[in-house]
């Protein structure tokens, strides 16, 4: 899923260097210099990306970094068994229709 409005910020020992993603989720650096970068990415509010990355661009070098994110939303709300008596569960593992 393509987030738009993502900061992502490129940092080696010398420079920070940060662009947003665009409507496509897409982004691109194109004046890093050689050298080793630690990559992090600033999500909009509820999500957030599973790590930062690391890598290192050589002299006329190109690299590419996806981003896999969740979701930090939360669901509340209250079991009930088909006579409207609470099930008593206290966890409930959600799978979305596409993943079937």
């Amino acid at each position: 899923m393509p987030v738009s409005g993502a900061t992502v910020i490129a940092s080696s020992a010398q420079k920070r260097f940060e662009r947003a993603t665009g409507s496509n989720g897409k982004y691109v650096f194109d004046d890093l210099p050689p050298g080793k970068y630690k990559v992090q990415v600033i999500m909009p509010a509820k999500m957030s990306p599973v790590h930062d990355e690391e890598l290192e661009i050589h002299d006329h070098g190109c690299a590419q970094l996806d981003f896999r994110v969740v979701s930090d939303g939360r669901i509340r709300g209250r079991l009930l068994d088909a006579r409207g008596q609470p099930l008593g569960i206290k966890t409930v593992d959600l799978i979305s229709g596409a993943a079937r």
